[in-house]
């Protein structure tokens, strides 16, 4: 939970930097790009920092299910792709602007892009196990038809910023799909607490 409001939080905070900044129009990167005024501070106390608890959350909650094969896997995707991800686009900011077709990008840029690309392209994979992991469970099958929701959505979000359409919307389009994986450790932490104080185990 302190990953996503960490990570919510780092966006609110760093589009107020700018006068005329749209969380429609304008990528989440754009506000810790290089050459922006808070953009150190965003990445090294903000989105880095809840890279690694995300990726923290996946990894415990994969060890704690490993008898659940496809629940174990997606959650270890999920820390790698999502959690890991969102650390290296963030030590490896673009360069001011974000343009992925600029003509000269630096090595940060590069990586960046790169990264973003594998985040959005493998995270719904993982989403996806994860949902059909849980509907194996009994006690978690309730939540199978928001997290397999989650996955269909951040899936047809990678697929319209990697054709880069609607154009003028490329924000809102980014924002619904990291929604989407964001929704997933707040209903897992809602499932483990539940069970926790129950004194019922989350690996069945």
């Amino acid at each position: 939970m302190t990953g996503v409001a960490l990570f919510v939080g780092s966006v609110l905070v760093g589009a107020a930097q700018f006068e005329a900044y749209s969380h429609t129009a304008q990528f989440i990167s754009e506000t810790y790009a290089t050459g922006t005024a808070w953009g150190p501070a965003l990445r090294n106390f903000g989105f880095v920092p809840a890279g690694l608890l995300l990726a923290l959350f996946g990894a415990v909650s994969s060890l704690a299910n490993k008898g659940n094969r496809q629940l174990a896997i997606g959650l270890a995707g999920y820390a790698l792709f999502y959690g890991i991800g969102t650390v290296v686009v963030s030590l490896a900011p673009c360069d001011f602007g974000c343009d992925p077709d600029q003509a000269s990008p630096s090595l940060a840029h590069t990586i960046h892009f790169a990264m973003g690309g594998l985040t959005y392209l493998l995270t719904p994979p993982s989403l996806l196990l994860i949902a059909l992991g849980l509907r194996k469970d009994p006690q978690l099958a309730r939540y199978f038809p928001l997290v397999f929701s989650a996955a269909v959505i951040m899936t047809i979000c990678s697929l319209l910023i990697f054709t880069g359409k609607p154009h003028g919307l490329q924000g809102l389009v980014q924002r619904i799909g990291e929604g989407a994986a964001l929704l997933l450790p707040t209903l897992l932490f809602t499932a483990w607490s539940a069970r926790k104080s129950k004194r019922i185990p989350l690996s069945t």
